[in-house]
C-alpha cells in the first residue's frame, strides 16, 4: 500500500511527522500489511516542481493516495492532478479555501468547528463580540454568521490585524471598551472576543493583550485554533481572563486503544520533531497532526477493507497525461473514494463518518477546554450536533466565590421568565421595536427583577405571556393557560406579573410572599364626637348581656 506526500520541509513537518507516525504503528499492529510512505519536499512553492514529484510517486512508485499539505494553492494544484488520475487527496489542515473537487477528502472538521463556536457564544448569550482576525480568507467564512438573520440580535465589531501589529489591534479593543468610537451604553459589553487566529498569531495577540490590560477578569477569549491544550499559555494563566476552546481528540478512541496507542508519546513526537525542523516556531497545530492521523488510519481500513473483496493491484498502470498519451485513471480510485467517503470508523479524532458530506449528522463531538480564573486547563464539557452545548463551569465559578470576587453573567444561573403587560407592572417602552427582549419592558415587575437578579446572582431573559392569559385551569384537567401554563410546560422558569395568589394556583406552583396587597375593606363614616351622660357607660355594651343588672334597679 503506497501513499505519497508533497510537503514543505519547515512549515509541514507536523504532517510529516504525523504521517511517520502513523504508518509505523499501523504496520507494527500487523493488521493492514506493510505501509509504504513516500514523502518529497519543495522548498519553495514550485508548483511544476511538485506536480512533477507527484506524477513521478503515481507512475513510478504505484502510489495511489496523496496527502497534501498546509498551504491551499498547493493542494489546489494537486487536487487537479488527483482529479485527473481518479486517486485520493487526503487533507488535514485549516484549508482556507473550502471548495471540494471529485477527489479530495477533507479530515478537518471545519463545519463541525463553525457550529460548535456559534453555539458556545450563544449558549452564552453574548450579544457584543469583538472579532479579532488577520487573514482576509478567514472572515470571508465567518459571511454566513455575520449575515445570518439568525444572529442578527448579537452585535459584531470586527478588528483586523495589519501588517502584523498585535498592539495595535490590541490597542483597538481598549479603545472600543474605552468607549471612544461607541455609544457609552454599549461599551461594558465589548468584553467577549472571537479570536479566529492560528496559534503564533493567537500567541502575539495576547502578548499585546497583556501589554494593554486585557488579560483580566471580565474579559473572555473564545480560540477557534483548537490549541488551547497545546500552547504555552504561562504568560496569560494567573490573571483571571477565561480562555475557552474546542478540542476534538476522542477520549473514548484512547481508552479502547490503551494499550496500542501512547498518545503522550505521539504528541511529544510532533513537538520534538516540529521543534527541531523550524527552531522553536510557535505556530504548532497539534490538532492538523491529530487529523493527518486519522486520515491514514482510514486510508489503511477502507484500503484493507476492499483487498478483501477485489484484486487493487494496479493495472494498467496509472499515469499523467503526456505530450504522447493522455492520463491513465487508477481502476480502484473511485472505490476507495467511496469507502473514505462513506466509512463507519471512529478515529483518533472521534466519528469518521463526518466525511459523507452530511458533516453535522454523525456523532462527531468536541470536547470544551477551558483555562480560567484558577489557572488550571480543565475539561468542562461538550459539544455536539444534535445537542449543542453541555458545559459545566461551576469549579470556575466558585473559585472566584471563595475570594469574594464577582461572578460573570455566563457562570450564573439563567431563567427565562414570563410576565403580562399590565400598567403600571409591565410596559413596553416607546422604542421598543428597537432594543433586545429584555430591554424593551419596563415598570415596577421588571425593576423589581432586575433588583433581584443582583441581590441572588442570576441572569434571565424576559418574554410576554404569548396567549395574553394570567393562567387558569378552564376545563379542570389540569391544563393550565396563560403564565401558569408556560410554568407548567417548561416554557418559563418563573413569572414576574400582577398575578394573584389562589387555592387552585398554589397547588400547581410554588408563590413569593406578595409584593402587594390589595384586601377588601367596608369603608363607613366615623360618627360625630357627643359629650357623655348619666347612661354613656351602660351605652357600650350590649343590651341583652346587661338586662338582669338593670332589673335589679327598676
Amino acid at each position: 500500500m503506497f501513499t505519497g506526500a508533497i510537503l514543505r520541509e519547515k512549515e509541514d513537518a507536523h504532517i510529516e511527522a504525523a504521517l511517520r507516525y502513523a504508518a509505523e504503528w499501523l504496520t507494527q499492529r500487523g493488521i493492514y500489511g506493510e505501509i509504504d510512505l513516500l514523502i518529497e519536499h519543495i522548498t519553495v512553492l514550485d508548483h511544476y516542481d511538485a506536480l512533477k514529484k507527484a506524477c513521478a510517486m503515481v507512475g513510478k512508485k504505484d502510489v495511489i493516495a496523496l496527502v497534501g499539505g498546509s498551504h491551499a494553492a498547493l493542494n489546489s494544484q494537486l487536487e487537479r492532478l488527483t482529479d485527473e488520475l481518479d486517486i485520493p487527496l487526503l487533507t488535514a489542515t485549516d484549508d482556507l479555501d473550502t471548495r471540494l473537487g471529485t477527489t479530495k477528502i477533507d479530515f478537518f472538521p471545519r463545519p463541525q468547528l463553525f457550529e460548535a463556536v456559534v453555539d458556545l457564544f450563544t449558549h452564552w448569550k453574548w450579544n457584543r463580540i469583538v472579532l479579532v482576525y488577520e487573514d482576509d480568507e478567514r472572515i470571508r467564512r465567518l459571511e454566513q454568521l455575520l449575515e445570518s438573520e439568525q444572529y442578527s440580535t448579537i452585535r459584531f465589531y470586527l478588528i483586523k490585524v495589519q501588517e502584523g501589529n498585535y498592539l495595535t489591534a490590541a490597542r483597538e479593543v481598549k479603545e472600543l471598551e474605552e468607549c471612544r468610537v461607541l455609544h457609552r451604553k454599549d461599551c461594558p459589553e465589548f468584553s467577549r472576543l472571537l479570536l479566529d487566529l492560528n496559534p503564533e498569531q493567537t500567541n502575539n495577540f495576547l502578548l499585546a493583550a497583556l501589554q494593554m490590560g486585557l488579560i483580566e477578569l471580565k474579559h473572555w477569549f473564545l480560540l477557534t485554533n483548537m490549541e488551547l491544550s497545546t500552547m504555552n499559555m504561562e504568560l496569560f494563566r494567573y490573571n483571571h481572563a477565561r480562555f475557552i476552546s474546542p478540542y476534538p481528540v476522542d477520549a473514548n478512541w484512547l481508552t479502547e486503544n490503551r494499550d496500542a496507542f501512547n498518545f503522550t508519546h505521539f504528541k511529544e513526537h510532533i513537538s520534538d520533531t516540529w521543534a527541531s525542523k523550524t527552531e522553536n516556531s510557535k505556530n504548532l497545530k497539534m490538532m492538523e497532526a491529530v487529523f493527518t492521523f486519522d486520515a491514514v488510519y482510514a486510508f489503511a481500513n477502507v484500503f484493507a477493507d476492499l483487498s478483501n473483496v477485489m484484486q487493487m493491484h494496479d493495472a494498467p498502470q496509472t499515469s499523467c497525461r503526456r505530450p504522447t498519451h493522455s492520463a491513465r485513471k487508477y481502476q480502484h480510485g473511485r472505490s476507495i473514494i467511496n469507502g473514505l467517503v462513506h466509512n463507519n470508523l471512529h478515529g483518533l479524532s472521534g466519528d469518521l463518518r463526518r466525511l459523507n458530506g452530511h458533516p453535522l449528522k454523525s456523532n462527531f463531538s468536541m470536547r470544551i477546554h477551558l483555562l480560567g480564573y484558577s489557572g488550571r486547563l480543565e475539561d468542562i464539557g461538550f459539544w455536539e450536533p444534535a445537542t449543542n452545548v453541555h458545559v459545566n463551569m461551576s469549579g470556575d465559578s466558585k473559585a472566584q466565590l471563595q475570594r469574594n470576587v464577582q461572578v460573570s453573567d455566563e457562570l450564573k444561573p439563567h431563567f427565562r421568565v414570563t410576565t403580562i403587560m399590565e400598567r403600571p407592572y409591565v410596559m413596553l417602552k416607546k422604542n421598543h421595536y428597537e432594543l433586545d427582549a429584555n430591554s424593551k419592558f419596563e415598570g415596577f415587575c421588571i425593576d423589581l427583577l432586575a433588583e433581584l437578579s443582583k441581590d441572588l446572582g442570576f441572569t434571565y431573559t424576559v418574554h410576554a405571556v404569548r396567549d395574553g392569559k394570567y393562567g387558569n385551569d378552564n376545563f379542570g384537567n389540569g391544563t393550565w393557560d396563560g403564565m401558569i401554563g408556560e410554568i407548567l410546560r417548561g416554557e418559563a422558569e418563573m413569572a414576574v406579573a400582577p398575578l394573584t395568589v389562589n387555592f387552585r394556583r398554589s397547588e400547581v406552583v410554588d408563590f413569593t410572599k406578595p409584593f402587594l396587597s390589595l384586601g377588601i375593606s367596608i369603608l363607613y363614616k366615623v360618627p360625630d364626637d357627643q359629650q357623655p351622660d348619666l347612661f354613656f357607660f351602660p351605652e357600650s355594651f350590649v343590651l341583652a348581656d346587661l338586662g338582669g343588672d338593670w332589673d335589679g334597679y327598676w
